[in-house]
């Protein structure tokens, strides 16, 4: 008689020593490309303090280091249209009447499936120049 070196073990449990990798590497590839921007500006955490969603409108809250490159970025659109992308997608564009410094402002008129993007994509850390997937500087 033979006996056997292998047992039955649950197909679910052989799935995750199988593709842990896979598992762990999903959430960063899938969050790679989906980072918000204003203009040239990323709007992570680091930027982002607080969002909050009413309706169709999405509020933020920006931090102090937000709020600089926010105010330079729209000092330099006034009377232009500035882009607002979300993972290198312009998603609508913006008249710029008047910079914005005060360190908050509104996006309103989204859909649903946008909205819960950007919730996330302010949650993201920061990435640093070379990891972005995109290019940020326009002629």
């Amino acid at each position: 008689m033979r006996r056997t070196l292998f047992r039955a073990v649950p197909l679910c449990f052989i799935a995750m020593l199988t593709f842990p990798s896979v598992l762990l590497a999903e959430p960063k590839l899938f969050f790679a490309n989906q980072y918000l921007q204003l203009g040239d500006v990323v709007l992570c955490r680091g930027k982002v303090a607080k969002v909050s969603s009413s309706g169709d409108a999405l509020s933020l809250l920006l931090t102090d280091a937000g709020r600089q490159v926010v105010a330079i970025e729209t000092a330099k659109h006034v009377g232009k249209d500035l882009a607002l992308r979300l993972g290198g997608q312009v998603i609508m564009n913006v008249r710029v009447h008047e910079p914005i410094t005060g360190g908050s402002f509104q996006i309103a008129g989204l859909s649903p499936n946008y909205s819960k993007r950007i919730l996330a994509a302010v949650r993201i850390s920061c990435p640093l120049p070379s990891q972005l997937p995109f290019a940020l500087s326009r002629d």
